[in-house]
C-alpha cells in the first residue's frame, strides 16, 4: 500500500483524539484509538513510518488545540490569519513526540514480539522528554475512571499512558496475526489482561481506602463563586464592574457561613492593599497609574467613566459605604464581618528599584500576577506571586533580548515571575488549622511546579490541599476550559491532596485525593454556593520518587533502540511485518 493511501485511514486515529479528550470524554475509545494508525504503519520504512505517525498526531493536536486561535485573538491584537499561522506552527512543534509511534514497524522487524512492550516505553519517553507549552498526556483521558486512574499515585499519569499504548499494541499484533492466519500473541495478551485487572483491583482498593479515611477528615466550608460574563464584555466594561459583581456574589453566600471565600484570577485590577479611598483611587490615582502602566506595557489601558456612581446604580448603599473608605479596608470588612478568610486574585504593581536615569532600559514598574489572603481578623496573611507566567499571555518570550517584539505583538502583559510558594493557613468551624498553597492558572498542570507547591520539608511548609484560581474566560466557550480543568485533576491523585478550583467563568470544582470530582460547574453560568470540602493529605509513591517513571522510560527507550540496532531480527518476523 502506498504511503499516500495509508494516510486517510491513519488520520482516523487523529480524528478520534478530540473525542477522547474533554469535554466529550469518550475515554473507552482510547484503548483502541491507535489501531488504524498501527494497521497503516505495517511494513513501512523507518522514515515513512515516523512521517505517517507524526502526520496523525499533528492532525489530532490541530483539532484538540483549535481553541488557541480564539484565545490568541483575545489575548493580543493578532488577526485571525496570524493566529491560525501561529497555531499551525505550535502544532508542528508540539506534535513531534507522535513521530515516535512511527518506530512501530522498525521495532517489529528488529525486536519481534518485544515491540509490544518497547513501543509504550518509547511513547512515554516522548511525553517525558519533548517540551510542550501545555503538557497533555495520553493517560489523562482516564481521569473520570477512578479505578483505572489510581495508578497515577504510583507512576504519575504517564503510567496510564503506558497501559493505553500497551493495550493498543497487543490488540494490533493480535489483529495482524489473525488476518495472516498465524499464531496469536496469547502470552502477551494474557499478561496485558492480567496487568489491567491488577490495576483495576488496586484502583478499586485504593479508592475505597481513601474514601473511608475521608469520612472523618476535617471539613472546610468553601465558597464556589463564578460569573457568566464573557471576556468581550469584561474588556469593554470598567474593571470596577467586576469588583461590584464579586461583591454581590459574596454577599449572596454570607449567610451560608463559609470558612474560605475565593475571588479568582484577575478578579480585581488594582492592589487590594491600596491605602487610598475608593473615591480617590477610582477618579484620579488609578487613572494616572494605568496610563503609566500602559506606557510601560505592563497592562492595557483601563478606561473609567467620569461618574463612578453609574457603576453601582443598582446598589447605591454599597457605593456610599465605599466612597470614603480605603479600598484595603473594604476587603478587611468582608473577612471580619463574614468571619471567613478571603482570597483575592489580582495584580501587584511595584516601583522598580533598578529604574532610573542611569538605567533607561529598566521599566518604571514591576508587575506580578498575584493573589492576597485576608484572614478572619481582616489582616493580610500573605501574598503569592505566580512563579510560572504564561508565555504570550503574561509575557512575550525573548522580549527582554529583542524589545521590538513588544511592539509587534500587542496585548500580552509583562509580568515577572514569583520566586517561592506561600503556605497559607485557614481554620475550620471546629478550630482545625489547615495549610494550603495556591497554583495560579496553568501552574496547576505543571508537574514540577505542583511538587514544589505541595511542599513537605517541614510541617509549616506542607500543603494539606490546593486552591487553584484561574480565568478561563480568555478561552471562550471552547473545549479549553474543560481540558484545562482535566489536567489539574491529575495532581490530586499524584500528590495525594484535594484541590479546590475556582475559575472566573468555569469550570470550577472540588477534586478529592481519590480523584472524585464534586460540585462541578458549567462554563459561563453564574454560581454562588458554599460546599463542604473534606481535607486530608495522603502520602503517594509518586510524590516520594515515583515521578521518575517517565525518565526510566526514556532510559528504556534508548535501551530498546540500541538493542534493535544490534539485533538482526528474525526472518519470520520480517516476513510477517512486511
Amino acid at each position: 500500500m502506498k504511503t499516500a493511501l495509508r494516510l486517510a485511514p491513519a488520520l482516523l486515529t487523529g480524528l478520534a483524539l478530540p473525542f477522547i479528550s474533554a469535554p466529550m470524554n469518550l475515554n473507552w475509545l482510547h484503548w483502541v484509538a491507535f489501531l488504524p494508525l498501527f494497521w497503516c504503519l505495517r511494513g513501512l520504512s523507518l522514515r515513512r513510518g515516523i512521517l505517517l505517525a507524526y502526520a496523525t498526531g499533528w492532525f489530532g493536536n490541530l483539532l484538540i488545540f483549535w481553541w488557541l486561535i480564539e484565545t490568541m485573538q483575545r489575548f493580543s491584537s493578532l488577526p485571525w490569519l496570524a493566529a491560525f499561522a501561529i497555531h499551525l506552527l505550535t502544532t508542528t512543534v508540539f506534535s513531534l513526540s507522535y513521530g515516535l509511534m512511527g518506530l512501530m514497524p522498525w521495532l517489529r522487524r528488529r525486536l519481534g514480539g518485544w515491540w509490544m512492550l518497547a513501543l509504550p516505553v518509547v511513547v512515554v519517553a516522548g511525553e517525558q522528554a519533548f517540551p510542550v507549552l501545555f503538557p497533555y498526556y495520553q493517560g489523562v483521558s482516564q481521569y473520570r475512571v477512578p479505578a483505572m486512574f489510581q495508578l497515577v499515585s504510583v507512576t504519575g499519569v504517564m503510567g496510564v499512558s503506558f497501559l493505553i499504548m500497551l493495550v493498543n499494541s497487543v490488540l494490533a499484533e493480535t489483529l495482524f496475526a489473525a488476518t495472516q492466519r498465524r499464531a496469536l500473541p496469547l502470552k502477551a495478551a494474557a499478561l496485558t489482561a492480567l496487568l489491567i485487572v491488577a490495576n483495576l483491583a488496586f484502583g478499586t482498593w485504593r479508592h475505597a481506602k481513601l474514601d473511608a479515611a475521608l469520612k472523618d477528615a476535617p471539613e472546610l466550608r468553601v465558597a464556589i463563586l463564578q460569573q457568566s460574563v464573557t471576556m468581550e464584555q469584561r474588556m469593554v466594561e470598567s474593571p470596577w464592574e467586576g469588583f461590584f459583581e464579586w461583591s454581590r456574589l459574596t454577599a449572596k453566600i454570607a449567610d451560608q457561613h463559609p470558612d474560605l471565600v475565593i475571588w479568582p484570577e484577575g478578579a480585581i485590577a488594582f492592589n487590594p492593599t491600596e491605602p487610598r479611598t475608593f473615591d480617590l483611587l477610582s477618579k484620579r490615582s488609578l487613572k494616572i497609574l494605568t496610563r503609566r502602566l500602559a506606557r510601560d506595557r505592563v497592562l492595557p489601558m483601563l478606561e473609567f467613566p467620569k461618574d463612578i456612581g453609574v457603576l453601582s446604580a443598582n446598589n447605591p448603599k454599597l457605593l456610599d459605604a465605599l466612597k470614603k473608605k480605603p479600598i484595603g479596608r473594604v476587603f478587611q470588612d468582608f473577612s471580619q464581618k463574614g468571619d471567613y478568610d478571603l482570597l483575592i486574585g489580582g495584580g501587584t504593581i511595584l516601583e522598580n528599584p533598578a529604574a532610573g536615569p542611569e538605567h533607561p532600559e529598566e521599566p518604571e514598574y514591576i508587575a506580578h500576577n498575584s493573589l492576597y489572603v485576608f484572614d478572619k481578623t481582616g489582616e493580610i496573611e500573605g501574598r503569592y506571586d505566580k512563579m510560572v507566567p504564561l508565555p504570550f499571555g503574561e509575557y512575550i518570550p525573548l522580549s527582554d533580548t529583542f524589545p521590538f517584539l513588544k511592539h509587534i505583538i500587542e496585548g500580552p502583559g509583562d509580568f515577572q515571575a514569583g520566586t517561592a510558594p506561600f503556605f497559607f493557613e485557614v481554620d475550620t468551624k471546629k478550630g482545625q488549622t489547615l495549610r494550603y498553597t495556591t497554583p495560579i492558572c496553568y501552574e496547576a498542570i505543571l508537574q514540577s511546579t505542583m511538587r514544589l507547591l505541595a511542599g513537605g520539608d517541614t510541617p509549616e511548609t506542607t500543603a494539606d490541599f490546593f486552591v487553584n484560581i484561574t480565568n478561563d474566560g480568555w478561552f471562550g466557550d471552547t473545549a479549553s476550559p474543560h481540558q484545562h480543568a482535566m489536567l489539574t485533576a491529575v495532581q490530586t491523585i499524584q500528590l495525594g491532596r484535594p484541590m479546590l478550583r475556582i475559575a472566573y467563568t468555569g469550570v470550577s470544582w472540588v477534586v478529592e485525593p481519590s480523584g472524585d470530582i464534586l460540585y462541578e460547574t458549567k462554563p459561563f453560568t453564574e454560581v454562588a454556593k458554599v460546599v463542604p470540602m473534606r481535607i486530608r493529605r495522603f502520602t503517594t509513591i509518586y510524590s516520594r520518587g515515583g515521578w521518575i517513571f517517565g525518565w526510566l522510560c526514556v532510559a528504556g527507550a534508548v535501551g530498546f533502540v540500541v538493542w534493535g540496532r544490534r539485533r538482526q531480527g528474525e526472518t519470520g518476523t520480517k516476513q510477517t511485518a512486511a
